[in-house]
């Protein structure tokens, strides 16, 4: 008998994560499934583990989300382990995570910035002048101003969000 009788695996991109989603039709002492992902399709890291049903003769469906996947085509399969240590792989199911669109406008600015972002909601902003020196630091929405109180001069915006950071270059006139 098998350990698992694999019914299908999924992977969806949303809002800068990637939920992973897998059935099983059955489960004969089955130990746990290691969730595991590649940027090529061919060399797979260990991002997290699900506890499994244990032995089943029904539908089982699971589900992980990778809240760090960084971007672009993502490959993930499931590496199920029973309780005798021994494994078998899913097929292996694919998601493509865009950049977050991130703009500031206007820019050159004479009065406050906006800054608005789709995917990238709850980033870290953090505003330094030209010599590094933090101006402002927060956490926003999906549309956020700021900038009123600058002094004219060049500033740099980082947004922090997940595994990445986007450096911006702004101009108070």
């Amino acid at each position: 008998m098998l350990p698992v009788e694999w019914l299908n695996i999924d992977a969806k991109a949303s809002n800068g994560s990637v939920k992973i989603l897998w059935s099983t039709a059955s489960e004969y002492s089955n130990d746990h499934f290691e969730i595991q992902r590649s940027t090529d399709g061919k060399n797979f890291t260990a991002i997290g583990t699900v506890a499994a049903k244990g032995t089943s003769l029904q539908t089982s469906n699971y589900q992980y989300t990778d809240k760090s996947p960084g971007k672009g085509p993502l490959y993930y399969r499931i590496q199920q382990t029973d309780v005798n240590g021994e494994s078998t792989l899913s097929d292996v199911a694919t998601a493509f995570v865009e950049d977050p669109f991130i703009s500031i406008t206007p820019n050159p600015s004479e009065d406050n910035f906006k800054i608005n972002y789709k995917g990238a909601e709850g980033a870290t902003i953090i505003v330094t002048d030209v010599l590094g020196k933090e101006i402002y630091s927060g956490t926003a929405g999906s549309d956020f101003t700021f900038g009123d109180n600058f002094l004219s001069g060049t500033y740099f915006v980082k947004i922090n969000f997940g595994d990445n950071i986007y450096i911006k270059k702004i101009i108070k006139k």
